[in-house]
């Protein structure tokens, strides 16, 4: 356990310090922490065969410039129209069942635009969008307008393709962990001469397919002349390749 938290945190920290810092926030945004990486790789079997799905491939999340460019054309404009803002969103016009606290929705986005953050984007910011204005105005009446609205929508449009980009590379990221984990684990164990049960397993599997598999296979049964698995069901895939190895020629009995 204390290995695999060091190689997780290793993990984390090799595609994490380094990424740009939307990345790194939309992780921690989904929860996506070096726990919860730990969590997950505690999941994973020790059978380095294993395919891992799906095959998600490296994401190049080349939807962060148009994200950051539009986070701050909103950061720009908002000193000059906070007031008008402010007006248009205690407009009449607007439901208050959707609209019916705009001093805090004020309040969250004067601390967006100062806190010089683009992403993640905070709770309620698509109230600014004229998508959400439409359909929080009352029927037959007109929705209030402003140019900051429309930079809002366009924010809030990037920050929907650059969310796909980043969810795509979390994926990927999960799948490669599983992929270098067990690799890694093992080299680190090696390396301070630690052994596990789960090693003398793949030790003896990795032998017997070997160049030396076949001697080491004959050796074998001419220690052990018969074979008996109790409570087969049991039996995982790596410890039956090893005995359909060295006992599945049919020369000596096996019985399961």
């Amino acid at each position: 356990r204390a290995l695999r938290r060091e190689i997780v945190y290793d993990f984390w920290r090799e595609r994490f310090y380094g990424a740009a810092p939307e990345f790194a926030a939309h992780a921690l945004h989904r929860g996506f922490g070096p726990d919860r990486l730990l969590a997950l790789a505690q999941r994973r079997p020790s059978n380095p065969d294993l395919r891992i799905l799906p095959d998600a491939p490296p994401v190049d999340m080349d939807a962060l410039p148009a994200l950051r460019k539009a986070a701050d054309g909103v950061r720009l404009a908002w000193p000059a129209a906070r007031e008008a803002v402010g007006r248009c969103l205690n407009d009449p016009a607007l439901k208050r069942t959707d609209y019916g606290n705009p001093d805090a929705l004020l309040a969250r986005m004067e601390v967006y635009t100062t806190a010089g953050r683009t992403w993640p984007l905070f709770d309620g910011f698509e109230k600014f969008t004229p998508s959400a204005l439409k359909e929080g105005t009352r029927k037959g009446l007109t929705p209030p307008d402003h140019p900051f609205f429309k930079a809002c929508g366009t924010l809030r449009e990037r920050a929907s393709d650059w969310e796909i980009q980043a969810d795509r590379q979390l994926l990927h990221l999960k799948t490669e962990l599983f992929r270098v984990l067990p690799a890694e684990l093992r080299r680190r164990k090696r390396r301070r001469n630690i052994q596990c049960f789960d090693d003398l397993l793949l030790d003896l599997k990795e032998a017997l397919d070997g160049p030396g598999g076949p001697a080491l296979a004959e050796t074998l049964r001419a220690r052990y002349r018969a074979a008996l698995i109790d409570e087969f069901q049991d039996t995982d895939p790596i410890q039956y390749a090893i005995f359909r190895t060295v006992f599945g020629s049919g020369e000596s009995p096996l019985f399961l």
